[in-house]
């Protein structure tokens, strides 16, 4: 409340209960406790460390791929449609709105729409190289591609076929990119 900012207030509490919790112990029977590929706690600790190295080579897979897209954007001469970019831009100022207004800090400003412009123009370059290499090289993938994709993630086949097809045809240029 603003009218208290920066005022000395007094309040009192009343403490209706303490609780305290008591954690299992981290045994055999603890690990059998957490789904059958557990038998032991030696395989949760696997489990663990394995989940764990699996991600960090996700993330610098994910890194690498976006260091190649752009530096193919960089090396191309392309005319990058402006309606496009404005598009990308408007989605990606929603998207901050909404971050903003989660950690309560200050509305959109010109400096953030203009910060902003360069990675939406980034995105649709990206997009468009993407779609030329698949095109090129006759990358499309096929309806059983896009289903499998879509039960492997769970998703309503309804509604998701131009992302499931989306998530497959990158997935192949970047296979073909890294054979390269």
């Amino acid at each position: 409340n603003e009218s208290l900012q920066g005022k000395d207030v007094r309040f009192s509490v009343t403490v209706r209960g303490v609780f305290m919790r008591t954690l299992p112990s981290l045994d055999d029977a603890f690990a059998s406790s957490l789904g059958r590929e557990f038998k032991t706690i030696a395989d949760v600790e696997k489990s663990i460390v394995e989940g764990v190295q699996h991600e960090k080579e996700a993330h610098e897979r994910d890194r690498l791929r976006a260091k190649m897209i752009e530096e193919i954007v960089k090396s191309s001469e392309m005319d990058i449609p402006a309606s496009m970019v404005e598009k990308t831009l408007e989605g990606l100022l929603e998207e901050a709105g909404r971050y903003m207004k989660r950690e309560g800090a200050p509305g959109e400003d010109e400096k953030l729409r203009e910060s902003l412009r360069e990675k939406a123009a980034a995105r649709v370059g990206g997009y468009l190289v993407i779609h030329a290499i698949a095109e090129k090289e006759g990358l499309e993938p096929s309806e059983e591609e896009i289903k499998e994709e879509m039960l492997k993630s769970g998703i309503d086949p309804e509604k998701s076929h131009d992302y499931s097809y989306g998530i497959v045809r990158n997935k192949k240029v970047f296979e073909f990119l890294e054979k390269q």
